[in-house]
């Protein structure tokens, strides 16, 4: 007789993603984190940033000292402003607007996978010789540029995504043994501290990176097609930018676990 499989068997997928499963319609109504909260979390993030930018202008026209002032100015109003959004009553808006729209981005993205397995078959045939049709083995040059633009953007555009269904690599053999409580408090530090001030300055970089390919017309050097790529590195600002904002909606979850000893 076959023996019956628990209800409760671990399996790696349900544990990483174990709290990801209500969609966005489900969250609760009273999400704000507070503003005292909202605050110290916009001020940390605006100061850190401020810091990056500020590296960034003092290299400028406006000098060390301006550039340091209108650096860390500029963010900690920005951080202000951000403190007092999620530590209001529009935190759970704000988290369901995020929710549904990197769900939407997700859902449309993942067509990407449909042409690029297309686009390698129809390498695959080509590079097949069939004699009895007088075929010869004729290889593209265009299949292995679209089928690594396609497959990157997918990768960026769904990051947003696959954060919101809590899919990205982690080591749970600690955390999924710490209480909601903890589990929040922790996750809403490394959001503040790393994640968001570390995904702004990635932002910048790329946006530079994208625009730098665009203006230039640059082309990819590595194949006989020379495809222009500014389409393909349009996608890293554009999917850190799902990123952050849905940085943003778990930050507010993590604070809600943190005060409230449960997830949304």
């Amino acid at each position: 007789m076959a023996e019956e499989i628990p209800e409760n068997l671990e399996i790696a997928d349900e544990l990483i993603a174990e709290r990801r499963i209500s969609e966005p319609q489900d969250l609760p109504s009273d999400m704000a984190p507070g503003t005292k909260t909202g605050l110290i979390c916009g001020i940390a993030v605006g100061l850190l940033s401020g810091i990056f930018l500020s590296l960034v202008l003092e290299s400028s026209s406006l000098g060390k000292t301006m550039g340091w002032v209108v650096g860390m100015a500029s963010c900690l109003i920005a951080g202000v402003l951000f403190g007092f959004l999620i530590g209001s009553y529009k935190a759970r808006a704000l988290c369901y607007w995020i929710d549904t729209m990197n769900l939407w981005v997700g859902r449309i993205v993942c067509w990407m996978a449909v042409p690029m397995m297309l686009s390698i078959v129809i390498e695959v045939v080509c590079r097949t010789p069939i004699e009895w049709l007088g075929k010869p083995a004729q290889p593209t040059v265009w299949v292995y540029d679209v089928s690594r633009f396609l497959y990157g953007g997918m990768f960026m555009l769904g990051a947003g995504y696959a954060l919101s269904r809590g899919v990205h690599i982690r080591a749970d053999f600690i955390y999924r043994n710490w209480t909601a409580r903890t589990q929040g408090t922790v996750d809403a530090v490394l959001y503040v501290i790393f994640y968001l001030p570390g995904l702004l300055a990635f932002f910048y970089i790329s946006m530079e990176f994208a625009g730098e390919a665009l203006f230039r017309g640059e082309r990819g050097m590595d194949t006989a097609w020379m495809p222009y790529l500014w389409p393909i590195k349009s996608a890293l600002p554009l999917g850190v930018f799902f990123l952050i904002l849905q940085g943003v909606s778990e930050l507010i979850k993590s604070l809600y676990a943190a005060q409230r000893g449960e997830w949304p």
